[in-house]
C-alpha cells in the first residue's frame, strides 16, 4: 500500500506544477530553491516551475522532474545537503520545459533518465504549444530518456538495503510496475562465492581487476538478477562473467608495476570516493606502504560547481599526493575550477596538505606526467575525469582529441 505521504506529495507535484510552466522574462538568478521535507527519506524541491520530487537512501537519490535548466545547478546544490550520493535515476512524468528542462545537465552527471516511451517521442520532434503560441525545437539527444516503457518497467532493488521500502514505494507508483529484488549477499556467497573465492581484494584481484570495487560487485549482482529474470540458465552467465574484463576507463589498470597507474571516469563525489577507497595502496599491496597519488579536475560550462569543493574534500581525506589538471572546462576560466577544488582540500586538511603534495597543472598531460615523476614503489596513480571519452572540451566550442590511455602510455615511454 502506497505510503498517504508520498501519495500526496507525488499529487502535490504534478497539480501546481502546470500554472507556472511558461512565465516570460524569467530571472533565474533570482530564484531560490525551497526544502520541504515530507517523510525522513523523501522531499519536495520547489523553485520556479514544477515541483521535484527527491527519494534519498544509502544505494543514491531518485530524482522526479527536474525543473528549468537554468536552475541546474542550484537543484544540484540543495540535493547535495539532502544527501551526498550519486542521483542515479530521473524520472520524467510527462515533457514540459519546467518538468524536463534540465535533463541534459543531469544526464550529464550520470543520472539515467526514465518516463514512458511518448515521452521521449515527444522530446525527440518539433512541438507547438497553442496555449503559447510558441514553437519548441526537439530536445537535445543528451537530453532524451534513455529507459523508457509503453506498459510494464521493472525496478531492481537490492534485498539488503536498509531504505528498500523507500523504493519499493516509488517503483509501486509508476503504471503496472514491478519489483524484482536482487540479493548482493546472495550473489557473492551463493552464486560467486561457490566459484570463486571472494574472501578478500587479493584474491578477487586474483580473478579479475574489476571484481576489487564493491560497486561492481553490486553491478554484477544486479545483472545476475537480470539474468535469471530472463530464464538464462548459470552457466551461461558464469562464462560471461569468466569472460568480462571490465569496462575501459572504469578502474582500468594500465600498469600493476613497479607502480600502479589507475584511470577511471569518477567524476562525481560518489564515485571519486569509491574509485579512491578500491585502490588505495594498502588494499593492492599491503606490504609496500605505497602512497597515492592521485591526479583530477572538474567539468566547467557552469555545470557541477556544487560538487568541487566536496571532490576536493574527498581528495584530501584519500590522497597522499594531489595534482589539479583540467578536464572539461569549455567556456569557463579553468584556474577558477581548480581553485574551487583546491579550497574544498584546503579546507579539510590545512595542515596535511603542505605546498609539497599538491599541484596545479592546467595541461592534463603535463600533470599526468607530473604524477608519474612522484610515483614510487608500491604506490597508486589514480586518474580521474576522463576515463574511455575522446575529446577534451574547450572554450567556444572547440574540443581536441583525447585519450587518456594513450597520453599515459606516451609518459611512460618517454620516461
Amino acid at each position: 500500500m502506497i505510503n498517504r505521504n508520498l501519495f500526496y506529495f507525488v499529487l502535490f507535484t504534478l497539480v501546481f506544477s502546470f500554472k507556472v510552466a511558461y512565465l516570460s522574462a524569467q530571472d533565474f538568478d533570482s530564484v531560490e530553491i525551497k526544502t520541504i521535507k515530507i517523510t525522513e527519506n523523501i522531499y519536495m524541491l520547489q523553485g520556479r516551475g514544477g515541483n521535484i520530487g527527491i527519494l534519498v537512501g544509502k544505494d543514491g537519490v531518485l530524482m522526479i522532474d527536474d525543473e528549468f535548466a537554468p536552475l541546474g545547478d542550484k537543484i544540484k546544490a540543495a540535493i547535495s545537503k539532502i544527501s551526498d550520493k550519486q542521483i542515479k535515476f530521473l524520472i520524467n512524468t510527462h515533457w514540459h520545459r519546467d518538468h524536463t528542462g534540465g535533463n541534459e545537465i543531469f544526464a550529464n552527471s550520470g543520472a539515467i533518465i526514465v518516463a514512458h516511451e511518448n515521452v521521449r517521442k515527444t522530446m525527440s520532434t518539433q512541438q507547438f504549444i497553442k496555449m503559447f503560441k510558441r514553437t519548441v525545437p526537439p530536445s537535445p539527444k543528451a537530453a532524451l530518456p534513455i529507459v523508457t516503457f509503453s506498459k510494464d518497467i521493472n525496478f531492481y532493488i537490492n534485498e539488503e538495503d536498509s531504505n528498500r521500502h523507500y523504493f519499493e514505494k516509488a517503483a509501486q507508483l509508476a503504471p503496472r510496475g514491478k519489483i524484482k529484488f536482487f540479493s548482493r549477499n546472495q550473489f557473492i556467497k551463493q552464486e560467486i562465492g561457490s566459484h570463486y573465492d571472494l574472501s578478500s581484494q587479493k584474491s578477487r584481484r586474483l580473478i579479475a581487476d574489476w571484481l576489487m570495487a564493491d560497486f561492481n560487485l553490486e553491478n554484477a549482482a544486479v545483472a545476475v538478477a537480470f539474468a535469471r529474470s530472463q530464464k538464462i540458465g548459470w552457466s551461461t552467465i558464469k562464462r560471461a562473467l569468466d569472460n568480462f574484463r571490465g569496462v575501459p576507463g572504469r578502474l582500468e589498470f594500465i600498469q600493476k608495476n613497479p607502480f600502479a597507474i589507475v584511470i577511471d571516469y569518477a567524476h562525481t563525489p560518489e564515485s571519486l570516493k569509491e574509485i579512491y577507497k578500491t585502490v588505495r595502496p594498502e588494499y593492492l599491496n599491503p606490504r609496500a606502504g605505497g602512497s597515492l597519488v592521485c591526479v583530477l579536475g572538474s567539468a566547467g560550462g557552469g555545470r557541477d560547481t556544487w560538487k568541487r569543493p566536496i571532490m576536493g574534500k574527498i581528495a584530501a581525506q584519500y590522497c597522499d599526493k594531489i595534482i589539479l589538471t583540467d578536464e572539461d572546462p569549455y567556456d569557463e576560466n579553468p584556474r577558477e575550477i581548480i581553485k574551487q577544488i583546491e579550497n574544498g582540500f584546503l579546507e579539510a586538511a590545512p595542515s596535511q596538505l603542505k605546498p609539497q603534495n599538491y599541484f596545479k597543472i592546467l595541461d592534463r598531460k603535463k600533470a599526468i606526467k607530473k604524477a608519474i615523476s612522484l610515483a614510487q614503489k608500491g604506490d597508486v596513480v589514480v586518474i580521474t575525469g576522463k576515463g574511455s571519452e575522446s575529446w577534451l572540451h574547450l572554450a567556444k566550442g572547440k574540443k581536441i582529441t583525447w585519450s587518456e590511455r594513450e597520453a599515459v602510455e606516451e609518459v611512460l615511454r618517454q620516461k
